[in-house]
């Protein structure tokens, strides 16, 4: 297959791999369980005022990254159509994103594998959260998680993830 080739699929009667479904499914709950574990870890090695801040902003943050991924982040980083240096808008909102499957995932449903990638993306988050434990508010941090997933995650993930960044044709 040729990059940029399009490729006509029957997705009304395209069968996918019920284990392979579960599969991302189970480790999507597992990212979910570490990005918990992550922020109790945090909120130990900080004081008791802080504890429930540093328990609550991953949380917060899951809702925020999930929104972005929804809005543009998953078009940006995983667009079909997409450049070498970055996504086009093709799949904002999940435009079209529903029974086919991805070009790299041919057993999982596209919708399944973008649930996979914006629990993924939320877990660099739930790190650098763990840089502002007892220094930072949660407004601000929010704010800073909304602007680095878009500006950061999502390009870089769109160089080394998506079969049309220049990253993933070097062979990265």
């Amino acid at each position: 297959m040729r990059l940029n080739e399009t490729i006509i699929l029957d997705c009304d009667n395209y069968e996918y791999s019920s284990g392979d479904i579960a599969i991302v499914l189970y480790n999507s709950l597992l990212f979910l369980f570490l990005m918990a574990g992550i922020s109790f870890f945090y909120s130990g090695l900080t004081k008791i005022g802080s504890s429930i801040t540093i328990l609550s902003t991953p949380f917060l943050a899951t809702v925020v990254v999930s929104l972005q991924w929804w809005l543009l982040g998953y078009s940006v980083a995983f667009s079909k159509t997409s450049g070498p240096f970055l996504g086009d808008f093709s799949n904002a909102f999940l435009n079209g994103v529903y029974k086919c499957p991805y070009p790299g995932v041919p057993l999982v449903p596209e919708l399944v594998f973008s649930f996979y990638q914006a629990i993924s993306a939320v877990l660099p988050v739930s790190i650098l959260l763990g840089a502002i434990a007892e220094r930072g508010r949660i407004l601000p941090a929010i704010f800073f998680i909304l602007v680095w997933t878009t500006f950061v995650y999502d390009i870089i993930c769109s160089w080394s993830m998506n079969p049309n960044g220049w990253s993933f044709r070097m062979g990265g």
